[in-house]
């Protein structure tokens, strides 16, 4: 057997999808993955997967419901720099983030008020939501190397079958909870979370579904050129219809090894694999965090070279000094030795793990009071609802020290004439709502949707 089998690095991914935790055990085998088994644990018996297994690092994925997405134009600056701006853009707007991970990447560059800007996608979530993920797995001494959005590494497998120029429209299906996300060369461009009341598309689904790539059209300016649904259910989502774009279904890389089945049941963390191999983004993971595993690569590093040179010098003692009374003094006092430098590093994990619990909450104490009054915000929208006017979101975040409210929905009206005259009632409604100033107003009439935004100063 040659030396490179040996050297062949082997990966464990962890997926979080609903009460379930769906394990892949995969082996990177030259060019190619090689899906060695896999596995599905209920998050009732996590905890003791976790105890018992003698994996050490994992790989994880999660679909979070709570998320911050955007596209910002910042300023042409240096790459290190670009981070800093993209955080102090996502403070400024996004009223409901506290203490946050986040991450971007790189679109493109365009042009701002006549000037070059640098175009990037951000994506953000609350260390609320990330922190008992990481303290799960430090509980039990366990390391996580990677912490995606499931949203990361299937942009990236299912680009990776895509053709050139081809801008997907990708709808992630884990039963209650769909995931929509737009994907162009490879990058993410938008995120939205919507629930469903069963598995499956149905026709609310299918009204999201060309709403949103309607709002792609006229908002992005760009028009996708497929629908991927991506399940982890037998649903026949190629005989979904209504759609205003073509659909398809996954289609496997010819480099991952494994049965058609295999890679449907567990595609996220299969795809987290795939994607981690070549990953330069997408890592949600806190940097103290990622700080630390280096640490603690470090030290493990360290120790196994103290004890190499304990060995080292125990053979020379043992050489140089015949009697086993001497010998076995100076063994004793290097066992001693390493005994004494596990417990320090022992102790230096217990006193990090517990200074990381405590961070989130002063981040979030120093950020509370800058946050917006959301009560206030909410109140203002006291003329909702108005008859056959159904509202299927309200975004609200700060511009310029106004609020901005962005109202997505549908007219449910029968009649065109029905229609027009409930959406002039709902503008005639904002126009008599203190302080209110209408930017932009849209009705879709084909679809019956609307979109309206709103300057609110408090």
């Amino acid at each position: 057997m040659s030396l490179t089998k040996y050297l062949h690095k082997k990966y464990v991914a962890v997926s979080f999808e609903n009460d379930l935790m769906k394990i892949a055990y995969v082996q990177q085998d030259d060019k190619n993955l090689v899906v060695q088994r896999t596995r599905t644990v209920p998050d009732a018996e996590f905890d003791d997967f976790l105890k018992n297994t003698r994996d050490k690092e994992f790989i994880v994925v999660h679909s979070f419901y709570t998320m911050y997405q955007d596209i910002f134009l910042l300023p042409p600056a240096k790459d290190e720099y670009l981070k800093e701006l993209a955080r102090i853009e996502i403070e400024k707007h996004f009223t409901g983030v506290s203490g946050f991970s986040f991450f971007y990447s790189f679109l493109g560059t365009a042009e701002n008020e006549g000037v070059k800007a640098k175009e990037i996608f951000v994506y953000a979530v609350n260390y609320d939501d990330l922190n008992p993920i990481i303290e799960r797995f430090n509980r039990f001494d366990k390391t996580i190397i990677a912490l995606y959005p499931s949203i990361v590494p299937l942009a990236g497998i299912l680009e990776s079958g895509a053709l050139p120029d081809e801008t997907l429209f990708c709808i992630l299906d884990l039963g209650i909870q769909k995931t929509l996300f737009l994907v162009k060369n490879g990058k993410i461009r938008f995120v939205r979370v919507t629930q469903s009341e069963n598995p499956g598309i149905s026709a609310p689904d299918i009204d999201n579904i060309n709403m949103t790539a309607n709002y792609f059209r006229q908002t992005l300016r760009i028009n996708p050129s497929k629908i991927v649904f991506v399940g982890t259910t037998d649903y026949p989502y190629e005989s979904v219809s209504g759609l205003i774009a073509p659909v398809t279904t996954f289609q496997q890389p010819k480099d991952i090894i494994a049965l058609p089945q295999v890679i449907d049941e567990y595609l996220l963390p299969i795809s987290s694999v795939f994607f981690h191999r070549n990953a330069h983004w997408g890592n949600l993971l806190p940097a103290s965090y990622q700080a630390l595993w280096v640490q603690k690569k470090v030290v493990s590093l360290s120790v196994a070279l103290f004890i190499l040179l304990s060995l080292i010098s125990i053979g020379s003692i043992a050489w140089r000094i015949p009697e086993s009374s001497h010998l076995k003094r100076n063994i004793e006092g290097l066992k001693k030795d390493i005994s004494r430098n596990e417990v320090v590093f022992h102790e230096f994990q217990s006193s990090h793990r517990e200074l990381q619990r405590v961070v989130p909450f002063i981040i979030h104490m120093n950020k509370v009071n800058s946050a917006a009054d959301m009560q206030k915000t909410l109140a203002a929208l006291k003329f909702l609802p108005v008859e056959n006017i159904r509202v299927d979101s309200v975004h609200i975040q700060m511009k310029e020290e106004k609020i901005v409210i962005r109202l997505q929905g549908i007219v449910t009206a029968k009649s065109y004439t029905d229609m027009d005259t409930c959406f002039s009632k709902l503008i005639e409604a904002i126009k008599s709502a203190r302080d209110m100033e209408i930017t932009t107003q849209t009705l879709d009439a084909k679809i019956k949707s609307f979109v309206v935004e709103v300057k609110w100063k408090s």
